[in-house]
C-alpha cells in the first residue's frame, strides 16, 4: 500500500481527489451549465456534501478535456475514412428565419425556416446582367 491509499476507495468508486463517480458526473453536468460557485452550492444542498468552486472547476475542465480528445479522435477517423465532398456551386446563400406560430390550447412554438440558394449571373441584355438565384 502506498501513501494515501484507502482500501474502500475502489469499492466506493472514488475518483482520485475523493469524488464518487456519480458526484463527479453531477458536478460536471451542472458545472458545464452554470457558474462553478453555484454548482458547489447546489451540490451542498442536494447531495449534502461540501465541494469547493475550485473542485467543480477542475472536474468540469478535466471532463471537457477528455471530451475534446474523444472528438479529435473521431475527426481523425472521419478524415481518413470519408470520401472527398463533391464540388459545389461557386457562390451560395443561406437565409434562416424564425417566427412564433400558434399551436393548440393557446400554446406557441418557434418555427424555423431555412432557404438555400445558388447565386449565378443572368444576362438580360448583352450590356446588362442581374444576379439570378435558385432557391430550394
Amino acid at each position: 500500500m502506498g501513501p494515501g491509499f484507502f482500501p474502500l476507495d475502489e469499492e466506493l468508486e472514488l475518483e482520485p481527489g475523493g469524488l464518487t463517480s456519480s458526484l463527479a458526473e453531477d458536478l460536471v453536468l451542472l458545472g458545464s451549465w452554470m457558474p462553478f460557485a453555484g454548482t458547489a452550492q447546489l451540490a451542498g444542498h442536494f447531495r449534502k456534501v461540501t465541494v469547493s468552486e475550485a473542485t467543480v472547476r477542475r472536474a468540469t475542465e478535466k471532463s471537457g478535456e477528455a471530451h475534446v480528445e474523444v472528438q479529435t479522435a473521431q475527426v481523425a477517423v472521419l478524415e481518413q475514412e470519408l470520401p472527398q465532398a463533391p464540388e459545389g456551386p461557386a457562390v451560395q446563400q443561406l437565409s434562416v428565419d424564425g417566427a412564433m406560430a400558434p399551436l393548440l390550447h393557446r400554446e406557441w412554438a418557434e418555427v424555423k425556416t431555412l432557404a438555400i440558394g445558388t447565386i449565378g449571373v443572368h444576362f438580360i441584355l448583352p450590356s446588362y446582367s442581374s444576379p439570378s438565384i435558385t432557391l430550394s
